[in-house]
């Protein structure tokens, strides 16, 4: 899942706090949000089962990601809140990646 490691990366890359910083509940929330995103890009219903193991795959990852472990110290709450509201998996990753 080369797009998962770009969610990583953005992940480690945003920074900036304002408001309350997103809680590691919230972070893997959003990772379940991105990989659903995921699934649906190519234009198909994922079955419950593609979901579950999909979901579990990401989840696996994550586990071992410094970048993702950094989430809730250098994720903004804006960057979460604009990833939460977004429709795709590439509207997300346009919350995460910093403007230069």
């Amino acid at each position: 899942m080369p797009a998962l490691i770009a969610l990583l990366a953005a992940l480690a890359l945003v920074g900036c706090h304002r408001g309350a910083p997103p809680t590691p509940a919230e972070c893997a929330r959003l990772l379940d949000r991105y990989t659903q995103a995921l699934l649906r890009a190519d234009g198909h219903a994922p079955s419950a089962s593609e979901q579950a193991r999909a979901a579990a795959s990401a989840r696996e990852r994550a586990a071992t990601s410094r970048a993702f472990a950094r989430c809730p110290k250098e994720v903004s709450r804006e960057s979460i809140d604009c990833a939460n509201g977004a429709g795709s998996a590439d509207e997300i990753e346009r919350c995460l990646v910093p403007v230069p």
